[in-house]
């Protein structure tokens, strides 16, 4: 059985570059060798190549049923695309380069190992034309700037969010909850933004000018 996969128009990495197929290769060739599910597909595969720089192909040597369900996991390790180049960095070592090509550019020089991680709105992206749903779907960004701030002490997190410092916890026992300028309940509960945080995380965020003023937030 052959699996094709056609990548969208207009797609850039965060360094400016197209987001090409041979990309996408590589970075599942990657994957396949450390991550256990990724082997087991790969055992089964026999061949994973670029036929134009927008679609790539996967030929199965022997029938394995989860092929869909290795690439589209959502948890450790997810088949995370990446550039060819940085993809070549062997799996035994840490990959140094964070360049993707989604809704949100990594702020490196912003980053404080511990404290916070920042990230800006990519202008560049392309979202899928479709609703979101959990981690498929289109992801348009509403946010010019979002804080990830890690707050370990529950108590320190929610007297911030009471005090309006940030906008958003994770709390501890995993409910959500965010602070809201309209008429309600100052803690509104919601549903995780994006992909699950680590208990005790905190986000800030900053609205863009699509949507209404935000203050810093908290995971």
């Amino acid at each position: 059985m052959k699996y094709a996969f056609t990548l969208r128009n207009g797609l850039k990495w965060h360094d400016g570059q197209p987001v090409r197929s041979e990309d996408c290769v590589e970075s599942l060739k990657r994957w396949g060798k450390e991550d256990r599910f990724g082997q087991l597909l790969m055992a089964h595969t026999g061949k994973i190549v670029p036929v134009n720089q927008r679609t790539f192909t996967l030929e199965l040597a022997e029938p394995f049923g989860p092929v869909l369900d290795a690439l589209g996991k959502p948890s450790t390790n997810v088949p995370f695309m990446m550039p060819a180049r940085i993809a070549a960095t062997s799996p035994d070592k840490q990959i140094n380069e964070v360049v993707g090509s989604g809704p949100f550019k990594f702020v490196k020089d912003e980053w404080q190992p511990g404290k916070q991680v920042v990230y800006v709105r990519n202008p560049d992206y392309v979202p899928r034309n479709e609703a979101p749903s959990g981690s498929t779907g289109g992801k348009k960004a509403y946010l010019d700037k979002v804080i990830w701030r890690y707050i370990p002490d529950p108590a320190t997190a929610a007297d911030a969010l009471a005090a309006g410092e940030v906008d958003w916890w994770r709390s501890r026992r995993s409910t959500s909850f965010r602070r809201s300028n309209r008429p309600g309940p100052p803690h509104t509960p919601l549903r995780s933004l994006g992909r699950r945080a680590g208990s005790g995380r905190t986000i800030s965020t900053r609205h863009s000018t699509t949507r209404e003023r935000a203050r810093p937030c908290s995971t």
